[in-house]
């Protein structure tokens, strides 16, 4: 097939509005050519900006809507996926003058990292966890952490990797890089740690030990899980020389994506917890 008929299919799908139709095969045949452009524009265009690549088996959306709003920095993850040819899409909707471009990561089987990493040339990574998620490309979770981290080798002595110390699979990623490493969790050890959490309807509350200083976070997420895409927001912007007096407030009023331990209300008495967007073992 010609690249001129891959664009006249792709264009007739995606006017056509059936876009999340025209996915997996033809339109992933322009992976290459869109890697190939994202990588000439972030290293001129965007050069400037401070990328962060959001990766891990669980927890990457709401890491990264949480991050926008503690960095203050605009969503440029326009497509309705986070792997392939629309990673390197979203890639190339960073606007030059943006300070900040959070980008979450996917995979959909060997190999992708190593390309991801080209293109996207993150500065800083976070690390969310390594689970079940990707059992039919990788039979273990060693196969699964084998991929993940190749993006985090890739990473240069002036960069940093954010992981969840307490993921072991995660944790083993801080001896295979170069990079600044700042763990984040509920366990004792770990950079910036999570405290006294208290989980209910309303969302969750725990505080914060970052250091000497303390911090007590009132969340509308809820689920205990739901601490770590908070812990890694505040890490991040810590390091980045934000004032958390002013960031936790404003991480406290993020509500989760849809369909992700969302809460929905019945006319009675009763609410519904829905988090049917995924269905992983964990």
């Amino acid at each position: 097939m010609s690249k001129l008929k891959l664009f006249k299919d792709a264009f007739d799908i995606i006017y056509s509005g059936y876009t999340e139709l025209f996915f997996r095969k033809s339109y992933q045949k322009l992976g290459t050519l869109f890697r190939g452009l994202a990588f000439i524009y972030r290293r001129t265009f965007i050069r400037k900006t401070k990328i962060i690549a959001i990766v891990g088996s669980l927890g990457k959306t709401n890491t990264r809507k949480v991050l926008h709003t503690a960095l203050n920095c605009p969503d440029r993850q326009f497509s309705f996926a986070n792997y392939g040819i629309s990673l390197a899409q979203n890639v190339l909707r960073i606007k030059p003058g943006d300070r900040y471009a959070v980008i979450e990561a996917g995979i959909s089987g060997p190999g992708w990292m190593k390309k991801y990493a080209r293109f996207l040339k993150p500065q800083i990574v976070v690390v969310t966890s390594i689970a079940s998620d990707h059992h039919r490309s990788f039979p273990t979770l060693e196969h699964t952490r084998k991929e993940k981290v190749q993006i985090v080798e890739r990473l240069s002595p002036g960069d940093v990797v954010f992981l969840n110390g307490d993921d072991p699979n995660v944790l083993w990623m801080a001896k295979q890089t170069v990079a600044k490493v700042i763990t984040f969790g509920l366990n004792q050890g770990n950079d910036i740690r999570a405290e006294k959490v208290e989980s209910n309807q309303g969302g969750i509350r725990f505080e914060v030990m970052l250091g000497s200083q303390r911090y007590n976070i009132q969340s509308l997420l809820i689920g205990r899980h739901m601490v770590y895409p908070l812990l890694a927001s505040l890490a991040v912007s810590d390091y980045e020389g934000f004032d958390l007096n002013k960031v936790v407030p404003s991480i406290g009023k993020v509500n989760t994506m849809g369909n992700r331990m969302e809460e929905k209300r019945t006319p009675g008495k009763y609410f519904i917890i829905d988090d049917t967007h995924k269905g992983g073992l964990e």
